[in-house]
């Protein structure tokens, strides 16, 4: 069975570590995957590469690690907070589907 619209796959013969990793994805309720800015940037999102971006590259660069937690919680609370709030609000577009 696939999932909505979609066909399941079928990879026999290509090799059987990637028909297991096949299988594993096919069996599971939900996929997380992480892309580059460029999916991001077709929905509306901005970048530090942006004229008008929603944060600098030295922000990121600063803020966008672990140890930024450790450093200064409430200000790395508040910039990944802000970042959710407009990941949250914003629709993806078909590349995501």
């Amino acid at each position: 069975k696939g999932y909505g619209d979609m066909p399941k796959v079928s990879l026999e013969g290509t090799g059987s570590k990637l028909q297991r990793g096949a299988d594993i994805l096919q069996g599971c309720d939900a996929l997380l995957v992480l892309v580059g800015a460029g999916m991001g940037v077709d929905s509306g999102l901005s970048t530090f590469r942006a004229q008008d971006g929603s944060y600098t590259k030295e922000e990121y660069m600063n803020l966008a690690r672990h140890a930024s937690f450790r450093e200064d919680i409430h200000k790395a609370w508040a910039w990944h907070g802000a970042m959710l709030r407009r990941f949250c609000s914003t629709l993806p577009h078909a590349g995501y589907a």
